[in-house]
């Protein structure tokens, strides 16, 4: 009535109504003045839809929608508090390694320097033995030497800058495996370095990662007559995957998880010399590139690792 006093030719209400049986329902109504009728309002069409249903999930939808932006509030607060607490352990972890080297590094080297000059001024007056000893505290020194550094590197990791641009992945390889067969003259080795898409990331990061898995490539086919080690890559949709096989010691998958933790070693020391470090550093410095590393091996039948980088393209260097 209030709409035709108004003057309109069209009303429409959604509102609750009993049924005959007593029942509550949602209804939605509509109304509109048929053609020809507008001044007299003699023929109105009406409409009346039973929409409960509708109400009841459009209600579900809304509480679900609440309970969904609590909940993505509470994963970004939690998100935000576990960085923090990430960021603040980084930096108590470098500032701990700091402090280690400094405390540690003083006595190693004056260790190292004092057994270096007994051996070399003293050595008429000690017999084999002693001098045998001699050797091997020079020795474990430098290895704790080496220790307090791949620490040193594995803590600096996340809060070193990062400098992303354009790396020609072949020629950082070839590069990193020349000086290899430098280091190893004695040895044969045979590398087979296939396709190496460029990349995208820091070119000292991705270099060490380079190193360090071209070096334990290395280390592992020691006992091998001649070290087979074949080295590619390939782009995927939204990914570049790389690998470095080899025909080496290899290790039981039961123990693939233990690869890249600090200090964890599927060979004994008196096997292949090391500090424990250097797969760690390697999945680091990945984890700040936003990739991956994986392996797959077989004892006494060599090992590949696997790592994957983002496919990005030149423009988005510094996007993160």
């Amino acid at each position: 009535i209030l709409a035709i006093s108004e003057g309109k030719r069209k009303f429409e209400i959604s509102t609750k109504r009993r049924t005959m049986k007593g029942k509550e329902i949602q209804v939605y109504i509509r109304w509109n003045v048929a053609e020809g009728f507008e001044d007299t309002y003699g023929k109105v069409l009406v409409s009346i839809v039973d929409i409960t249903d509708l109400k009841k999930t459009e209600e579900a939808l809304k509480v679900s929608n609440e309970e969904l932006n609590k909940l993505n509030t509470e994963l970004e607060d939690r998100v935000k508090k576990r960085t923090a607490q990430l960021e603040a352990a980084n930096k108590e972890l470098e500032a701990f390694s700091y402090s280690v080297s400094h405390d540690l590094k003083a006595p190693l080297r004056a260790i190292d320097g004092f057994s270096q000059i007994l051996l070399d001024d003293y050595s008429p007056q000690f017999d084999p033995e002693a001098k045998k000893f001699l050797n091997i505290i020079s020795k474990n020194a430098g290895q704790m030497e080496q220790l307090i550094e791949d620490l040193l590197s594995f803590a600096k990791i996340y809060n070193r800058e990062k400098n992303e641009v354009l790396i020609n992945t072949k020629a950082m390889v070839r590069s990193i495996t020349d000086q290899a067969l430098k280091d190893n003259q004695e040895r044969r080795i045979v590398f087979t370095i296939n396709d190496l898409p460029e990349v995208i990331g820091d070119r000292p990061m991705l270099q060490q990662v380079w190193i360090n898995l071209v070096s334990n490539a290395v280390k592992f086919t020691k006992d091998r007559e001649t070290a087979l080690i074949e080295i590619g890559g390939e782009k995927k949709e939204k990914e570049v995957i790389y690998y470095i096989k080899d025909n080496g010691a290899g290790f039981n998958m039961e123990y693939a998880d233990k690869l890249f933790g600090v200090f964890q070693r599927l060979h004994a020391a008196s096997e292949f010399e090391g500090t424990g470090v250097g797969l760690a550093i390697v999945q680091r410095i990945l984890r700040r590139h936003e990739g991956n590393i994986w392996a797959e091996a077989e004892v006494n039948r060599g090992a590949t690792f696997f790592f994957s980088l983002p496919l990005k393209h030149q423009g988005q260097e510094h996007l993160n």
